[in-house]
């Protein structure tokens, strides 16, 4: 079983209260759910707090489905889906804000900027992976990420937070891949950013002068799972980076725009682990938890997700009891299946051990990698501009939703 402090629900006390009445908001924080698809959502409540509990995100006073498709396909993928976030404009699949007429919109984070407002990014995954690159880059193909490293450098960005290490630096510098000879990580000191590498670096950068700064790469590639980084005390928690990234940027009296990723989620989908993408659920859902105790009443919180991926299911009728372990460990011929649409978990050994958090959940049809799908993506929120979120919209209009409640 995961930590208590992953599977506890907000006590009645906690519980969000959205302001009567529509405001501006000071600051905007878009939680984003990699591949968090509703069935996903299910299955971590079961797990955690029981079928009939609630998560934190699931308190949410205003509740929305958004549509995800990409300017050019039906189903979209992290890159063109975050940039209609980041944008409020459909760009094709594996743009990153780069339209099909060649134009590229202004982001919600550079209107923020412009206004005075302090801009933060905070992500378990690589700081180059499509989705937080959709906040401070573009280019037409976002596997080209040694071109996005650069922009994220000359950005205006105030707390960059994730992993990725290795597109920072030349290959001759270990664990670097850059074949241009180029150490950005040394240009980003002469820019003045304040580099963390280590939790230690994170902690300590609360004592640094109001105005730095920051920017942490802690991995070499992508943050580990939650499972893993019992062995790895260096890398900070999601919920820690959050944490330090709003008690920066909330220095500034004019207020911020935060996006936060739990990028893992989607990881671990696509290989077929349903518990690693359950524990990364909750791992997100403990930091929404977090942030919803520390959020005045003029902040904006947005919860959503970029795409489903996989086509999770939970199936069958298992004791509304169950929780936990014991819903993994379950089979068709106990009552109860967990399961996906596609993935390579359609060759699983059945003889592994459900506990073990490589082990892959069975799917129909064999691909290397589970596939994304056309599911429409919840839409959560609580402060001012939420009372906006509700009914079905294209997840275009969540960028719009940010920027009527930043006046902007």
């Amino acid at each position: 079983m995961l930590m208590a402090a992953l599977c506890s629900p907000l006590s009645a006390a906690e519980k969000v209260q959205s302001p009567e009445a529509p405001g501006k908001a000071r600051n905007v924080i878009l939680f984003i759910g990699d591949g968090l698809g509703i069935n996903m959502l299910s299955a971590a409540r079961a797990y955690s707090v029981g079928a009939d509990g609630r998560l934190q995100m699931e308190q949410l006073p205003h509740m929305a489905l958004a549509h995800t498709c990409a300017e050019d396909k039906a189903v979209t993928d992290s890159a063109s889906s975050a940039s209609s976030l980041a944008t409020g404009f459909k760009v094709p699949y594996r743009s990153l804000n780069i339209r099909g007429n060649g134009n590229r919109p202004a982001l919600i984070s550079e209107l923020a900027h412009k206004s005075g407002r302090s801009v933060g990014i905070v992500t378990n995954t690589r700081l180059t992976d499509a989705t937080p690159a959709a906040f401070y880059g573009d280019t037409k193909n976002r596997y080209n990420e040694v071109e996005l490293v650069p922009q994220l450098v000359e950005s205006h960005f105030d707390v960059i937070l994730g992993g990725g290490l290795a597109w920072f630096l030349p290959k001759t510098t270990p664990p670097g891949i850059r074949e241009d000879g180029q150490d950005y990580l040394a240009k980003a000191r002469v820019k003045g950013w304040a580099i963390l590498q280590t939790r230690d670096d994170l902690k300590k950068s609360e004592q640094l002068p109001a105005g730095s700064r920051l920017l942490g790469v802690f991995t070499t590639d992508d943050m580990s799972y939650v499972d893993e980084r019992k062995g790895r005390p260096a890398e900070p928690p999601l919920t820690e980076m959050t944490l330090a990234a709003i008690h920066r940027l909330s220095k500034n009296p004019k207020g911020y725009f935060l996006m936060v990723e739990g990028g893992m989620i989607d990881k671990a989908e696509h290989k077929n682990w349903a518990l690693r993408s359950i524990m990364e659920t909750l791992e997100f859902d403990q930091t929404i938890g977090a942030v919803l105790r520390e959020a005045g009443k003029d902040t904006l919180v947005i919860v959503t997700a970029d795409h489903e991926t996989g086509g999770f299911a939970l199936s069958g009728s298992p004791p509304l009891s169950s929780h936990g372990n014991e819903l993994l460990a379950r089979q068709p011929d106990q009552g109860f299946l967990m399961g996906w649409t596609s993935g390579p978990g359609a060759l699983q050994k059945q003889s592994v051990d459900f506990l073990d958090p490589n082990f892959r959940q069975p799917a129909a049809h064999y691909t290397s990698s589970a596939l994304h799908t056309a599911n429409d993506v919840f839409v959560a929120a609580t402060g001012p501009g939420s009372e906006d979120v509700h009914g079905f919209f294209d997840n275009t209009e969540i960028f719009r939703i940010m920027k009527r409640a930043l006046g902007l």
